[in-house]
């Protein structure tokens, strides 16, 4: 049997395909899930509480509070007040002006209300007319933009023909700097010698100067010790001191309130004892003002109790009444609302079905028109037919001579 009539057992090694990561990369993103979890657990929100069961708050008041209400109190009684005074000396009361102005103030507030969906309705017209506008405004528009756009297109030509103009400019003006370049060179060269010379005697003026100055420092160095020296041997010098101190008499100088230091304890003494003496004489008028402001401030509590309690009985009826009015000028702008919108509608309507039948018109005249104009054209053809066909049956008939003869003629008009 030969050895290449059996083949080898085919071995499959199955590897695995699965996705493999570092151990460091998979611990990060376990502990980023356990952080991450706690954020996103939901809470679920309680109710707000029910306060109009809730008993009335007591609200403690500050003396700024209670002074200013009181001012307030005080500035409305002095105001009516006024009024009193004014109908007992004129004879008149104003309350029938005040009726009167205010009626005034809601017709002018209603024709007000007019004017502005007056002006809405108008600017809903016209934005209809604007959009028209626009649309033949754009048209306008892209014909200036394609003719500036061909003269752009012109201009950059000219532009490109004059920058290469001034290219060959430009070059001819570097050519003739070129030519002339060696001779400043030379010049600069001269110049640098000259100024190596001069920079050299400036050097040595300037050693000299400074050599001169370090022999002056050096002087004034020497003076300034000497002075010191002297100086300190001034006060090393030893100085007799003798003092002799007495409490009860004065320095003697001749300066006004001169006094010794016994008398000036003495006096300190006196006024310590009267600023004590006056600081409770103030402590005293201090709890005095206090107690007599307390006794004014519980009045001012009282009677401001006493107007709050009216005052609400009052704003109770005034807001019923004045959410009765609300809910009346509410319903009657709405009402008025829907007659202006009714209104808009039929005078669109109506402008819509004026420019439909102008428009049909438009159409109908181009029809009868072209109609017109198809006729005229049909009926010129049949003329210069039977016109053609006449002829040949007269060709057929009389001889050449007889056609072309001067009494013979034909009606022919190529107009029709």
């Amino acid at each position: 049997m030969k050895a290449h009539a059996f083949a080898a057992p085919t071995v499959l090694i199955l590897i695995s395909c699965a996705p493999w990561s570092f151990p460091t990369t998979r611990l990060r993103e376990e502990r980023e899930a356990e952080l991450m979890a706690e954020n996103n657990v939901r809470f679920k929100a309680k109710p707000a509480p029910d306060m109009s069961r809730a008993p009335p708050a007591r609200v403690k008041y500050n003396a700024g509070a209670i002074l200013r209400e009181d001012a307030l109190y005080k500035k409305k009684q002095s105001k009516e007040a006024s009024l009193l005074q004014a109908y007992e000396s004129e004879l008149r009361d104003s309350t029938e002006f005040y009726r009167w102005q205010k009626e005034m103030r809601e017709v002018d507030e209603k024709a007000k209300f007019d004017a502005v969906e007056a002006r809405r309705l108008a600017m809903i017209e016209g934005h209809i007319r604007t959009v028209e506008a626009v649309e033949k405004n754009l048209q306008e528009r892209k014909k200036a933009a394609k003719e500036m756009r061909e003269r752009g297109v012109r201009e950059a030509k000219e532009l490109e023909e004059e920058h290469a103009e001034e290219i060959r400019q430009n070059r001819k003006k570097v050519e003739a700097v070129h030519e002339i370049a060696h001779k400043p060179a030379e010049a600069m060269a001269k110049v640098k010698v000259e100024n190596r010379k001069a920079a050299k005697e400036l050097r040595r003026i300037g050693k000299e100067l400074e050599k001169e100055r370090a022999r002056k420092a050096k002087i004034e160095q020497e003076r300034k010790a000497d002075i010191i020296r002297q100086i300190q041997a001034l006060e090393r010098a030893p100085r007799k001191r003798v003092v002799h101190f007495d409490p009860t008499e004065s320095s003697g100088m001749g300066l006004l309130e001169e006094m010794s230091l016994v008398e000036l304890r003495e006096r300190l003494t006196m006024n310590k004892a009267e600023k004590e003496q006056e600081l409770i004489e103030k402590k005293q008028n201090i709890v005095e003002l206090h107690r007599k402001r307390e006794v004014k401030m519980h009045a001012r509590i009282k009677n401001i109790t006493r107007v709050r309690k009216a005052a609400a009985e009052a704003n109770r009826s005034a807001r019923k009444h004045e959410k009765e009015e609300a809910a009346r000028k509410v319903f009657v702008k709405s009402e008025l609302l829907k007659q202006k919108k009714l209104e808009l509608a039929k005078k669109l309507e109506k402008k819509r079905a004026e420019i439909l039948s102008e428009r049909k018109e438009l159409r109908e005249e181009e029809e009868r028109v072209a109609k017109q104009r198809m006729f005229l054209g049909a009926a010129a053809k049949v003329s210069v037919a039977s016109v053609l066909r006449c002829y040949s049956s007269l060709c057929c008939t009389f001889p050449s001579s007889f056609l072309h003869s001067s009494f013979l003629i034909f009606p022919f008009h190529t107009s029709l």
